[in-house]
């Protein structure tokens, strides 16, 4: 099944339906694709990148620095951010993709993101007034998307949710990851290899030289800096 030709659905709701369809579109869409790199796994089992040609080292800071200037039209909290690769041990190849991802939505993704979080929240009121959409949920479905496409996990939204200590609901984390799918033409697979080597080197050149008392990129994956406080 070639689930990158899917068809895509108009809902007035993000609901159990259409989750369980983002999860077989994982399970359809993980091969591991061949034009994606296949990283080793650690001896804890835990993925991480393979060798890289630069030998400088990248904060968690500095990688959510990059992904939030690629948010189109948003300006979102860095620090936020960089607790979320954090807890969620995320390592450089998954912060690769989602690079590709947010720097490849359209000059519309905000619009029709608003309208598809407000729609999932469903307000039993019709005068209810809920808070604002927070741009940082652009970026944490944009690493949710490229964390389970490359490591053929679930990533169920609950989880996520945790990652954010509950700030941001599972309905608007389930209903971005799907609005930034319909956004890119479900193309994840478009990406290549290629595409997550230039965007590290992008970070690479970014973070030369910089350490910031957390852990940093280097020798191929996250580690404690080891420059005094």
């Amino acid at each position: 099944m070639d689930y990158f030709s899917i068809k895509r659905r108009r809902r007035s709701s993000i609901g159990e339906d259409e989750e369980r369809e983002l999860e077989e579109y994982f399970n359809h869409s993980y091969i591991p694709p061949s034009n994606l790199p296949t990283p080793p796994l650690s001896s804890s089992s835990s993925p991480v990148m393979g060798p890289t040609t630069s030998t400088s080292g990248i904060s968690h800071l500095l990688a959510s620095t990059f992904l939030c200037g690629l948010i189109p039209q948003q300006q979102a909290n860095i620090e936020e951010v960089a607790s979320f690769i954090s807890r969620a041990n995320l390592d450089p190849n998954t912060v690769a993709l989602a690079a590709c991802i947010l720097d490849s939505l359209s000059s519309s993704f905000v619009r029709s993101w608003r309208k598809a979080c407000e729609k999932a929240r469903s307000p039993e009121i019709p005068t209810f007034r809920s808070e604002p959409m927070k741009p940082e949920l652009i970026v944490l479905g944009a690493l949710a998307l490229a964390h389970s496409y490359l490591y053929d996990v679930s990533g169920k939204p609950k989880w996520w949710s945790k990652i954010t200590n509950q700030t941001m609901e599972p309905r608007d984390i389930s209903a971005t990851k799907n609005c930034i799918l319909r956004d890119i033409d479900y193309g994840l697979m478009s990406f290549t290899m290629e595409d997550l080597e230039e965007k590290k080197q992008e970070m690479f050149a970014k973070g030369q030289g910089v350490r910031s008392g957390k852990a940093v990129f280097k020798e191929g994956q996250w580690t404690p800096d080891e420059s005094p406080l």
